[in-house]
């Protein structure tokens, strides 16, 4: 059996990764969302975009 890794969350932009934080907070109707919301209902892991940004506080700033 070959391993074939699956590339379809790979090099995710910036904005992508921002833009759903945005849409889950606004189905949860929150102005600041937690990472455990984010964990809920969000389409990517919210360990990548605390790599990505540098920490889960560090990504919500970027949307402001």
């Amino acid at each position: 059996m070959d391993f074939v890794l699956n590339t379809y969350h790979k090099d995710i932009p910036d904005e992508e990764l921002l833009n759903d934080i945005l849409r889950v907070a606004k189905q949860c109707n929150v102005d600041k969302l937690s990472q455990p919301q984010y964990e809920q209902f969000g389409k990517y892991s919210g360990s990548t975009i605390c790599k990505r940004f540098g920490g889960w506080n560090k990504a919500l700033l970027k949307l402001v």
